[in-house]
């Protein structure tokens, strides 16, 4: 048994997870590569109980048995970073295993660095009249409690997607086993500033807003401390545009930048992401920040107390080579799975969107 395998756990169908399938690990591998990118239904996290779980993690607690046989076990995150208390409750999980884990970050979301590079090059000033600018294609349980505080904080320049009732139910539920707030209360309407389109359309168009906005609220794919630094279109773009980042969903979002060569932003109260709950999280980091946010006093103030870090980021954008970069990390994993990585993200040594983003 000597075999190297590699799984790319985006392209699986979640149902092909199951522990009542075939195990997806060969009989005859003996290094394994798991590679981990966005959030999707095969590698998004569930709620089971009262409590999320992130679905790799289950899996390879159903496959222990198989995973212990091997010789090394890679995990390879493209576009995200592990905190080290789920590294070590892999390695605890897999104590006599070769363990090795790739923080890429970079190659899962390069293309979208690329295009902010774009974007930043056209930029133009404007008159920032705007205290605040929040758009949603897809609804997602932080940006679900932001919208349900901006609709009870009468809040200006906010959109989101009308959501049926299934999707209701899902959020109330998620968010009744979580916390004893009340949401019921949420405004099921549908606010959109350009209608429907497909998604680069909206990037042309919400640029113009965010060039007159002060603050832009970042809210991505949550993954509920599994993991970090999962960085979208929302944050680079406000980087583009010289708006100011507020960032809910994560944990340490805005100190991460770091990873990608910018500087974090000041003045916004990040204390509470030290609550393990997420709800009340995501709550008191709103309420401690919303003068900010609402306000338009409070939000010049900020804005000119970040003058020269927006500008310090908007010039790192512009300047790097990010596909270098990108190529650079993949150069740190060895054998097939190198290749694997370079094909999946350099076809014919161009870039390419292999999955646009969501919104």
């Amino acid at each position: 048994m000597n075999k190297e395998q590699i799984i790319f756990l985006d392209e699986i169908d979640s149902s092909n997870l199951s522990p009542l399938r075939k195990s997806l690990i060969h009989e005859d591998t003996a290094k394994l590569n798991i590679i981990i990118g966005d959030g999707r239904s095969a590698t998004d996290c569930a709620l089971i109980g009262n409590r999320f779980e992130w679905k790799p993690l289950i899996w390879m607690m159903y496959q222990q048995d198989r995973i212990k046989k091997l010789d090394t076990l890679k995990i390879i995150l493209i576009e995200s970073i592990m905190p080290e208390h789920v590294k070590n409750e892999i390695r605890n999980m897999f104590k006599n295993v070769n363990v090795k884990f790739f923080d890429l970050l970079l190659p899962g979301y390069h293309h979208i660095l690329l295009e902010s590079q774009s974007m930043a090059r056209q930029y133009q000033d404007h008159k920032r009249d705007n205290v605040l600018y929040f758009s949603a294609g897809i609804m997602r349980l932080p940006r679900f409690v932001l919208v349900h505080w901006l609709q009870k904080k009468q809040a200006q320049n906010f959109g989101h997607p009308l959501l049926s009732d299934t999707d209701i139910q899902t959020f109330t539920h998620q968010l009744s086993r979580l916390c004893k707030k009340d949401f019921s209360d949420y405004e099921n309407v549908e606010r959109r500033f350009f209608g429907n389109c497909d998604i680069f359309t909206y990037w042309q168009k919400h640029r113009d807003i965010l060039l007159k906005t002060k603050i832009s609220v970042v809210s991505a794919q949550p993954f509920f401390d599994y993991l970090e630094s999962f960085y979208c279109e929302k944050f680079l773009h406000s980087v583009a545009c010289k708006t100011l980042p507020f960032f809910i969903g994560n944990k340490n979002d805005n100190e991460n930048v770091k990873d990608l060569g910018f500087k974090p932003y000041v003045g916004f109260d990040y204390s509470s992401e030290s609550i393990d709950n997420f709800v009340e999280r995501w709550q008191k980091l709103l309420d401690d920040n919303s003068h900010f946010l609402l306000q338009q006093e409070h939000a010049s103030e900020i804005m000119e107390k970040n003058r020269e870090i927006i500008q310090y980021n908007f010039d790192v954008l512009v300047s790097t080579d990010w596909k270098k970069k990108a190529y650079e990390k993949i150069s740190m994993v060895s054998g097939p799975t190198r290749e694997f990585l370079k094909e999946l993200f350099f076809e014919n040594d161009k870039i390419v969107f292999k999955n646009p983003p969501t919104r």
